[in-house]
């Protein structure tokens, strides 16, 4: 055995053809480079590629680890009146009725009975794409509006290995994870922001209303100031007669946040 066969591996590797039809299986190598290296020659554009290890070595590991490589979102995005609260239940329900033996069409006849009007359009987008002769992840692909990338590779990947029905699965925990995710920043970010704004409503508190009382004060003792109290005094002035327009501002920010 030679050194370079004592560092070559089994990789699992996920794809698609020239002809862009969804392809997978196993191949020996030293390293991922290497592996994509070897798809490359023979036409294979490898979308995901795992040492195979027990985990990887079944339908629902290599959907795992492609999911894992993507990248979602982490800000609230809605196309065409969808968010991802709207495909991570569209993508688990479909799951749930594939899992349960329902066939692909009978699946999504009754998601559209049950869905908003505007998943509905969607539903209805998918079924005259598969009613044309397209399989469901040509079918998504067809709508780049509103399935992105990742979620298109995971459903060929699903479809390639057998996994459909985990593949959905696997995109409605991701997209929980991502909304989870940004639960938690909001959270994060909810108290610094309200140390700022009450930081700043009490400057312009004694900027507006508190600094001007200071500065006839001064002008009656007629005392001569520093530049830079000057200053002060002058941007007071500024705010306390600008402050109506400040508070019809907040008002009007404030009745629309609600």
């Amino acid at each position: 055995m030679t050194e370079e066969d004592a560092h070559t591996q089994n990789y699992r590797w996920f794809g698609t053809d020239t002809l862009g039809l969804p392809q997978h299986g196993v191949l020996v190598a030293n390293s991922i480079d290497h592996a994509e290296i070897e798809l490359q020659a023979i036409g294979i554009k490898a979308e995901a590629i795992r040492p195979a290890t027990k985990n990887t070595s079944s339908a629902l590991g290599l959907i795992q680890s492609l999911a894992d490589a993507c990248q979602l979102p982490l800000e609230q995005t809605q196309l065409q009146g969808l968010s991802a609260r709207d495909l991570t239940l569209f993508s688990r329900q479909l799951s749930g009725l594939l899992g349960a033996g329902t066939p692909l069409n009978d699946a999504l006849e009754t998601l559209e009975q049950i869905s908003k009007p505007t998943l509905r359009r969607v539903i209805q987008a998918l079924q005259q794409s598969l009613q044309g002769g397209l399989n469901f992840g040509d079918a998504v692909a067809a709508h780049p509006h509103i399935f992105d990338s990742c979620y298109v590779s995971l459903i060929r990947a699903g479809e390639a290995t057998g996994g459909f029905a985990s593949a959905l699965n696997v995109l409605a925990a991701n997209y929980e994870r991502s909304a989870q995710l940004r639960r938690r920043i909001r959270q994060a970010l909810f108290q610094p922001a309200l140390i700022l704004c009450t930081a700043l409503g009490a400057a312009w508190i004694l900027l507006a209303f508190v600094m001007p009382e200071f500065a006839s004060m001064y002008q009656q003792q007629q005392q001569t100031l520093p530049e830079l109290t000057r200053w002060v005094i002058t941007l007071s002035e500024q705010l306390h007669a600008a402050s109506d327009q400040l508070l019809s501002g907040v008002a009007v920010c404030c009745a629309l946040g609600a």
